[in-house]
């Protein structure tokens, strides 16, 4: 379980999905391109809402930023 530290020493765990999502989006991002939910929702063999909602908490543990309504935005911080 990956464990990221704050100014102040709080800290946020994710959970071994949202570490997996991670792995994939930094592979996608390392081959040239941000991948969008779809194609996430195909490469780990969940839904596209599941791969959003996952998002959703990975963006509020500040572990991931996206432009709403932008394709292929999806940054890791």
């Amino acid at each position: 379980m990956i464990t990221k530290y704050r100014r102040g020493g709080s800290h946020t765990r994710i959970t071994p999905r949202q570490e997996e999502l991670l792995h994939v989006l930094e592979r996608f991002i390392a081959e040239g391109k941000s991948p969008t939910f779809e194609e996430l929702a195909k490469e780990v063999g969940i839904s596209k809402e599941g791969i959003y909602d996952q998002f959703v908490a990975l963006r509020d543990k500040r572990y991931v930023v996206w432009t709403k309504r932008k394709a292929r935005s999806l940054q890791v911080l």
